[in-house]
């Protein structure tokens, strides 16, 4: 049984079929073939649309794709330069079978020199540190000052100590790097003395 023509959203009136456009799939001999020669072909809604649309699909170098994925270039970049959407890259980038990295950080509207709040971009936390503001947001300033004298990002596991005890002076040459336990064995005897008392 062949499919009603569609109606038309617009006006309501039914379109009749044409060689281009048409809403019908073109009956192939395989598709006659599988349905048999003297039963009519039914399709469903989503194999309809398949077959109407198959020569719409945007055909990717998912191969390229991935490269330039890898090399750094993100999903948004990657469809504007193909003229795509979003989805379809990821979709490109699953069949490929390549995990997706984590979104760059997107500073707010208002976040910055764009706040009407900004003070500089430094402002100093109630436990005596300071922090200073960074493309990625608030970071400590011992820390961004230790990462540029050294030219590296700091490890999670890495301390910064302040030689001279003075939590606001950043300068890099008051600053030292130590590991976790280091920090913790130089800093014992002042933590037992707060917590027991001197001479016990």
């Amino acid at each position: 049984m062949p499919l009603p023509p569609a109606r038309s959203a617009r006006d309501g009136s039914s379109r009749r079929s044409s060689p281009e456009g048409s809403m019908t799939p073109a009956i192939t001999p395989e598709l006659r073939e599988r349905a048999g020669k003297d039963r009519p072909i039914i399709f469903s809604a989503a194999e309809r649309n398949r077959l109407c649309n198959a020569d719409r699909v945007i055909k990717l170098p998912d191969a390229e794709i991935g490269h330039r994925y890898i090399c750094g270039e993100t999903i948004a970049e990657l469809a504007r330069h193909f003229r795509v959407s979003n989805p379809t890259i990821a979709k490109a980038l699953s069949r490929l079978g390549i995990a997706r990295r984590a979104p760059k950080p997107r500073p707010g509207r208002f976040s910055g020199s764009n706040n009407p709040a900004w003070t500089g971009g430094r402002r100093q936390r109630a436990d005596g540190y300071w922090l200073v503001w960074t493309p990625e947001g608030e970071r400590l300033e011992h820390r961004v000052a230790v990462e540029k004298d050294l030219g590296r990002r700091l490890a999670d596991d890495e301390i910064v100590h302040h030689r001279d005890g003075d939590k606001s002076n950043n300068d890099p040459s008051n600053l030292q790097v130590m590991c976790q336990r280091e920090h913790a064995r130089h800093h014992a005897p002042e933590m037992h003395a707060a917590r027991y008392g001197h001479g016990r």
